[in-house]
């Protein structure tokens, strides 16, 4: 019996490239990028494929081109900010393309595991379970939500809830938190973030092997994959520089309300990570234990 086939939509993403350095072995991968092919070392074990996931005729010939076993839908705008000045554009990425896939992937009767975001939430609970009420704030989290009930309405497939991720991301794609702050200290820009904003972050790596597990034990329904501890965005770039060696006196503290940023965030955006403990069988690692993992790595390409 030969390797699974995967297609992963969105493989120049953070997910997309920890999967694509934990999956090549194991799987056979067809990853898709959007403008520009991947040179890094690690996306030679794959075939590349270009694809916009807005246009309907190119996913039907992508999907088409090989019998997949299982999608792995990782491609969206993940700018809340972005999604909020741009609502046509997010829907069309976020929610539009995701519905297409749904529909693609079952015609193939392959397995789709979507991932989503806390963002699904209010914000305003100290930590939220699977089946936790859903009540976006900002239109990211709308379109999440509405993909989730149009992924989820196929039993066979998952959805993954994920909190703030971080890694290191291919140089082509937007940094996430983490490297945002490592680039501002190592710059000397000083940066402000909020003290009452909470959330349990996860290494994108921690994600992949999630991921990995459900494929292997073929698990469906939605699951939460987040770190071990909750801590604010101020406490975050504390970590982060303790980690790297670098100067926090560049970081700064305020409360959310006082930075004036153009979209709605919730305040507590912490997930229960039991069923990611009691069903995945993975326990979750902390902040500080992400951090020196990342920092092992090293960024490679």
């Amino acid at each position: 019996m030969g390797k699974k086939k995967i297609l992963l939509i969105g493989a120049s993403s953070l997910l997309g490239k920890a999967l694509v350095d934990l999956f090549h072995d194991v799987y056979e991968i067809f990853g898709t990028y959007s403008q520009k092919e991947l040179s890094q070392s690690s996306y030679k074990h794959i075939k590349q494929i270009k694809l916009d996931i807005t246009r309907p005729h190119q996913l039907k010939k992508v999907f088409q081109a090989h019998k997949y076993d299982v999608v792995i839908h990782v491609a969206s705008i993940g700018n809340i900010e972005c999604c909020e000045q741009n609502k046509k554009r997010a829907k069309a990425v976020n929610f539009t393309a995701t519905k297409h896939i749904v529909a693609l992937t079952k015609l193939i009767r392959a397995k789709l595991i979507f991932i989503s975001s806390s963002a699904v939430f209010a914000g305003i609970s100290a930590s939220y379970f699977e089946d936790s009420k859903r009540e976006p704030i900002n239109f990211y989290g709308k379109m999440k939500q509405l993909s989730e009930d149009v992924v989820l309405k196929e039993k066979k497939n998952a959805v993954m809830r994920v909190t703030m991720m971080y890694g290191w991301n291919n140089p082509s794609e937007r940094s996430n938190t983490v490297t945002w702050i490592i680039e501002s200290a190592k710059n000397g820009k000083q940066i402000t973030l909020a003290n009452d904003r909470f959330t349990n972050p996860v290494w994108n790596y921690e994600v992949a092997k999630s991921i990995k597990s459900v494929i292997e034990k073929n698990l469906c329904g939605c699951f939460h994959v987040a770190g071990l501890n909750t801590l604010n965005r101020y406490e975050i770039a504390q970590a982060v520089c303790k980690e790297f060696d670098l100067d926090s006196k560049y970081i700064k503290s305020k409360q959310y309300m006082h930075l004036h940023q153009v979209s709605r965030h919730g305040l507590q955006e912490t997930l229960d990570t039991s069923n990611m403990v009691e069903k995945i069988h993975q326990i979750p690692i902390s902040f500080e234990e992400g951090l020196r993992k990342m920092r092992k790595e090293g960024f490679h390409d």
